[in-house]
């Protein structure tokens, strides 16, 4: 619901300013007459970005309760479009982001012990922002998350030998963040943001041969809740950025600029 929101702001914001060009000024959504949308931060975008984070995952179940973290190296790109006007923006973002991180819970040396690994994640957010100084973009995102993450119970002195289970799939949760961009020259930009992700919870039931005697079914059941931060920096490239604001096209005291 908050995505198909954002769409819909982005669909009004776009009809009104190609109205407000069509019938000759350029106007300001919510800013003074006489005043565009455009600028250096509007228009489509794309990038690359590195930095590293934390996971942490809680598992509950049968077996009690076991929480743990663990941090890694993430490495991604991100492709959005932006609409300036004045200083205030709003945009949609997409980004995709290898990000390596595994939860060892418990020692599977001694006994039974849980595993919950992540190897990337992807995100689709609104975006809203200030810009500052006329090249300085502070922002903040929000949207929904996306990551496959692999669940794994492990019992080193089972009955019927080692065994381990997997439960492998693609989870779907929310995040926020924020961050800045600094306007360098051309048509780049320095980029630093963190974001915040959480994946819900997963129940999972683990099965095996033999549990108390031969021939006996055995299941453990367990509750999984994953949820992650990531700090990042990197330069994105504006296809259609301008080294000064754009000049209005009509100024109501002399008519049409010549």
């Amino acid at each position: 619901m908050k995505i198909i929101q954002i769409v819909v702001a982005l669909i009004i914001c776009l009809a009104g300013a190609s109205a407000a060009r069509a019938d000759g000024p350029d106007i300001l959504w919510g800013g003074p007459p006489g005043t565009p949308c455009g600028g250096i931060y509007s228009g489509l975008y794309t990038g690359g970005e590195l930095g590293g984070g934390s996971m942490r995952s809680k598992v509950s179940g049968d077996l009690g309760t076991i929480s743990g973290n663990d941090k890694g190296f993430t490495l991604g790109s991100y492709t959005g479009y932006n609409i300036q006007c004045g200083n205030a923006l709003i945009g949609i973002e997409s980004a995709f982001n290898y990000f390596g991180a595994d939860n060892r819970l418990g020692n599977e040396r001694f006994g039974p012990s849980f595993n919950s690994s992540m190897n990337w994640f992807g995100s689709l957010n609104g975006r809203v922002g200030v810009i500052a100084d006329d090249n300085i973009l502070l922002f903040a995102t929000g949207g929904f998350a996306y990551a496959t993450v692999d669940h794994k119970f492990s019992d080193p002195f089972a009955l019927d030998g080692p065994f381990t289970r997997h439960n492998d799939e693609t989870k779907v949760g929310w995040t926020v963040g924020g961050g800045f961009e600094i306007f360098l020259r051309d048509h780049w930009t320095f980029r630093g943001d963190a974001a915040y992700v959480d994946l819900g919870t997963d129940n999972n039931s683990f099965s095996f041969d033999s549990c108390g005697g031969p021939g006996v079914p055995c299941h453990v059941q367990a509750k999984f809740e994953d949820s992650f931060w990531v700090t990042r920096i990197g330069l994105t490239y504006l296809f259609s950025a301008v080294a000064e604001p754009l000049a209005p096209e009509y100024a109501p005291e002399y008519g049409p600029v010549k």
